[in-house]
């Protein structure tokens, strides 16, 4: 009797990637593999991550969950970024801080077949995967068009000539990719003067190492990015990874005071709010006074702490329109549930997303008036949900058909036959 082959599975500290890392994690036990989850030391994540951890540690209990030991107090990733760096630089000393624990736990084990890191842990997972001598593979948590702009991002800062933030909103392109304003790029890149740029440009110039790259995307939904990835035209100048499409992987299932439409509102406090010290009410403190009874008759707010169904309450039948900040996780679910979206972006891809959402799905619209940094007004909002709300009937009978086009494509991809099951089955096949 043969030995299942061992998957081992190393997430970053991000609970938003992780939730898909896990979910993947999910559908390699599920196909037969052995999965360890290699996670950081206990005190270098926060308390969501690591009950959320628990939470699938007891829905799955197959999963084998492994904690890397703590770095070395003098470990030098650790002491140069301080506490004032930006989180994307702390993130990447404490994950190059464990990569001596992940060596030795990896050359420990009896086989591994491949090793899956988050997409931002390319720098140190995939070298010490290539050390080991173990296939080393990223997970890739947001979808095709963002991975072409990664990619090709080392490329045009080189031959820029100067600052992309100087750009303003100049559009730029990518293979496969809608135009988009270079205002639009992650922050990481706009700025060649800060530490940032130079981790960023690192960790995107480093993803083309991987043995391949599985992607939280399917064919039918970015076909032309992903034709763009495979043909080479993403990378010109050397070999493109393997791209393996296996999405959806997703878990299973704004102000509007004074508006017409009710609403259902998912409010958390900042991090640096009191809620961080243990206070239940403190997002809506931040409400205006009397917010709560002028809405009473027409809409809900709750408060979470920390993750709340959202699959559920978009293929609830009364979920008309999605506010979101377009996070790749929620765009997948939005399109699972043929819900449209108002998108209001904030970080990283987001900006990314919110163009190809807008511009190429053409499921969504985005706020009006919104710069990146600027304010939003509650007029701003009540502008935008009225256009997807109140639509004229033909214009929303196009929209309507192609969401119920993209959940029918989502409920396809892994259906037997389905592009991502096959993709996957490619994935796992390649480890005999």
């Amino acid at each position: 009797m043969s030995t299942a082959r061992r998957v081992v599975v190393v997430p970053s500290q991000s609970i938003s990637h992780l939730i898909p890392m896990l979910e993947l994690a999910a559908i390699c036990l599920d196909r037969g593999l052995e999965v360890t989850v290699v996670v950081l030391d206990p005190t270098l994540t926060a308390p969501a991550f690591r009950s959320t951890l628990c939470r699938y540690a007891s829905r799955l209990p197959s999963l084998s969950v492994h904690s890397l030991p703590p770095p070395p107090a003098d470990h030098q990733p650790l002491e140069a970024a301080s506490a004032a760096a930006h989180p994307f630089i702390r993130m990447q000393a404490a994950t190059r801080s464990q990569a001596p624990g992940l060596r030795d736990f990896l050359l420990s084990l009896p086989a591994v077949h491949a090793l899956i890191a988050d997409m931002l842990d390319v720098v140190s997972a995939v070298d010490v995967a290539a050390e080991v001598g173990v296939p080393g593979y990223l997970f890739f948590s947001t979808g095709a068009a963002t991975l072409s702009v990664f990619l090709g991002l080392p490329s045009l800062c080189s031959r820029s000539g100067g600052e992309l933030k100087d750009l303003g909103d100049a559009s730029v392109s990518f293979p496969g990719v809608p135009p988009m304003p270079a205002s639009h790029l992650v922050d990481g890149v706009l700025d060649s003067g800060t530490d940032l740029y130079g981790t960023s440009l690192d960790v995107f110039g480093r993803m083309a190492a991987a043995s391949g790259i599985l992607v939280n995307t399917f064919e039918a939904l970015e076909s032309s990015a992903v034709a763009a990835l495979r043909d080479g035209r993403c990378l010109p100048d050397r070999a493109t990874p393997s791209v393996y499409c296996i999405g959806p992987v997703a878990a299973e299932a704004g102000e509007q005071e004074e508006r017409h439409h009710p609403f259902l509102w998912v409010l958390r406090a900042p991090p640096s709010s009191a809620s961080a010290a243990g206070e239940p009410d403190a997002a809506l403190s931040l409400l205006p006074e009397g917010f709560l009874a002028r809405t009473a008759d027409r809409g809900l707010v709750v408060t979470a702490s920390s993750w709340v169904p959202q699959v559920e309450v978009l293929r609830h039948a009364s979920t008309g329109a999605f506010l979101s900040h377009c996070g790749w996780n929620s765009t997948m679910e939005a399109m699972g549930a043929g819900v449209p979206m108002v998108c209001w972006p904030l970080v990283a891809e987001q900006w990314m997303n919110k163009v190809y959402i807008v511009e190429e799905l053409k499921v969504g619209v985005e706020v009006r008036g919104y710069k990146r940094g600027g304010l939003v007004t509650a007029d701003d909002v009540d502008a935008t949900i009225r256009q997807i709300m109140d639509m004229e009937p033909e214009c929303r009978r196009a929209v309507e058909e192609r969401l119920v086009e993209m959940k029918e494509s989502t409920a396809a991809a892994w259906k037997e036959g389905g592009s991502s099951r096959t993709a996957f089955a490619e994935f796992v096949n390649q480890m005999e």
